[in-house]
């Protein structure tokens, strides 16, 4: 036993004098190494990419320059400030485009007439009786309703048909009429918004469904009871008598507006002119003007359109003016490279003009009406989906689209989501279509097929989203970035063969055409 813990002890000595040694060796090692993994593996953790953002930042910049530089070598500085007030103001061409201006308010009028009309009818036919509260009960006639609607579809048709048939007539400025198309379309969306609003409110029926048949019921009195109590009543100011009101009834004396104490000329317009595509009796308001962020809302929309013109016509027309694009006589690489250097004007002006119209213009509206909400848009720029695009970047549209297509075709007529998505492109293709093909006189369905297209990439980016987040939003700005210098090549490359085909030239100074 003795000599057995003799050496026991003689082991752990040993041991311990060997670990001592090794670690009196190791200081001399100079110990630098550890188990650890590379930054760009996936076991790190907190990777910091802001010097890589700079570096991207600086590449772009660098590009920028450098394309600037080289559009200023080749055309010189061609754009004018001051050309396009001139052309829009002093044209002949103008003239039948600002009296499309004023035929608006025909046809904003007329909707306001045809639903006093309609009520009239209702009350002297005695399906309309007022309640002692002083609203109105409406019998329901289907039958009613659906001439009606088809009385005002027919009414907002051929207010979309007025610039066609005046550009047809009449030779008009393509720039302005293209502003006035666009007013046109925003003016149908509204109105019809605002009859059919009003049919809800007539037949108790929304999405062809009566109050207790709502699901959810509790849940949306209740989101009604806390707008009315913390949005509505809190910001509510007593508006002045007027002189000359349609209103069946009298002014309302309380902060909620009832149909059809609505059908006014005060109402109709404050809706026309507000930033929203959406009719309510009730909007939410603010209690005063920031003549401050007016006036800076002002400048900055001013600043910009006039920046976006400018880009416009040094970028895109001058360079398309003096190397005429015609697929037909160029290579695919030369289509490639005009294409590319296409891109960066294209989305550059698009940018620009994003942010003119949904901050400065929308909130410039939105202040001097007090209108109250303020989301156009959402955080775009990070969509990871096409659909999440069309979403978030233009959400007047989108809750148009939602409140008027979406629901009535998917709750009342049963159609499935994939179906009401594609028709919802459909009807924004056409809608595009119509902003291009009446101003240049062309019909090549370029914007139908390119939103229609949106569904392939709708469907690719929501598979690729799921696993790989960052390659999703870089498809959805490459579809950004190509497919607007796209459109506008094929439509350039249109409108060349048309004047070619009408004027049997070989060289058409298409400057001298648009400018």
């Amino acid at each position: 036993m003795d000599s057995s813990n003799n050496n026991n002890e003689e082991d752990k000595h040993e041991a311990q004098s060997i670990l001592e040694h090794e670690k009196n060796a190791l200081i001399f090692d100079n110990i630098c190494h550890n188990q650890q993994e590379s930054c760009f593996t996936k076991l790190s953790e907190n990777l910091n990419l802001d010097g890589f953002k700079n570096f991207i930042y600086l590449i772009v910049l660098i590009s920028c320059g450098r394309l600037m530089f080289e559009n200023y070598n080749s055309y010189g500085f061609s754009a004018n400030p001051f050309r396009w007030v001139e052309y829009v103001v002093m044209n002949p061409l103008s003239r039948p485009t600002f009296f499309l201006f004023l035929l608006i308010h025909f046809f904003i009028m007329g909707s306001l007439i045809l639903e006093n009309c309609y009520v009239s009818f209702l009350y002297g036919n005695q399906r309309a009786n007022r309640l002692a509260n002083g609203t109105t009960k409406f019998e329901t006639n289907e039958s009613g309703e659906k001439l009606f609607r088809y009385i005002y579809t027919t009414w907002l048709g051929s207010m979309m048909s007025l610039p066609f048939i005046i550009n047809q007539l009449f030779q008009c400025n393509p720039y302005l009429l293209s502003f006035v198309c666009l007013i046109y379309s925003a003016t149908f969306l509204k109105l019809y918004s605002y009859h059919q609003v009003n049919s809800w409110w007539r037949t108790n029926k929304m999405y062809g469904r009566t109050r207790e048949q709502i699901p959810n019921l509790e849940r949306v009195e209740a989101k009604v009871a806390n707008y009315i109590e913390n949005i509505i009543k809190p910001n509510y100011t007593k508006p002045k008598k007027r002189k000359f009101s349609l209103n069946r009834v009298d002014d309302n004396e309380g902060p909620l507006l009832y149909y059809p104490q609505n059908l006014s000329i005060q109402n109709i317009y404050y809706f026309f002119y507000a930033p929203t595509l959406c009719y309510q009796l009730n909007y939410p308001r603010t209690k005063s003007i920031n003549f401050y962020f007016v006036a800076r809302c002002a400048l900055e929309f001013l600043f910009l359109i006039e920046l976006e013109t400018v880009l416009f016509e040094q970028w895109i027309i001058v360079p398309l003016s003096q190397n005429h694009f015609i697929l037909s006589e160029m290579t695919f690489s030369e289509f490639l490279l005009r294409w590319s250097k296409m891109s960066l004007g294209t989305i550059s002006i698009w940018l620009i003009g994003f942010y003119s119209l949904f901050q400065s213009l929308c909130n410039l509206t939105a202040e001097i009406l007090q209108f109250a909400d303020r989301d156009f848009y959402g955080d775009w720029w990070n969509a990871k989906t096409i659909g999440e695009f069309w979403r978030l970047w233009n959400l007047p549209v989108h809750r148009w689209c939602v409140r008027h297509i979406f629901k009535p075709l998917l709750i009342e007529k049963g159609y499935s989501r994939i179906t009401v998505a594609f028709i919802i492109f459909f009807i924004s293709g056409i809608f595009h279509e119509y902003l291009f093909a009446i101003p240049m006189n062309i019909l090549t369905f370029h914007f139908v097929i390119g939103m229609t297209a949106q569904m392939v990439v709708e469907l690719a980016t929501s598979h690729i989203h799921k696993t790989n987040v960052r390659l999703a939003n870089s498809i959805v700005w490459l579809s950004l970035i190509f497919g607007q210098s796209l459109l506008i090549l094929l439509y350039y490359n249109d409108l060349i063969i048309k004047l070619r085909r009408e004027a049997a030239l070989d060289v058409i100074d298409i400057k001298k055409r648009l400018l």
